[in-house]
């Protein structure tokens, strides 16, 4: 094969392949606002977007919060099963129990 049919073989590729690699490089515009939808929903999770600054809490009274807090801590809590297990129990694979 000669230089210039390997030329022609080469040009005729690139020009096959113009229009699809044309198509990855064009933006599709619909006027649609993609992920608007997505912002909208981020923005209506957040609650108080102020929160956070140097003004006082207001609304909670300090006995009762400290009450609350001590409530809490005094619950009784769900009775944890702790099982025996030994190194016989652990490493017998396939002997006896």
């Amino acid at each position: 094969m000669n230089i210039r049919t390997a030329l022609l073989a080469v040009l005729a590729a690139i020009l096959a392949a113009a229009p699809l690699l044309a198509g990855c490089a064009s933006e599709h515009r619909s006027g649609v606002g993609f992920g608007d939808s997505t912002r909208t929903a981020l923005a209506a999770q957040t609650l108080d977007p102020l929160a956070g600054g140097d003004a006082p809490v207001e609304g909670l009274d300090g006995k009762w919060a400290a009450t609350a807090m001590k409530n809490y801590q005094e619950a009784p809590q769900p009775a944890r099963e702790v099982k025996a297990v030994n190194l016989q129990s652990l490493f017998n694979v396939g002997g006896k129990k």
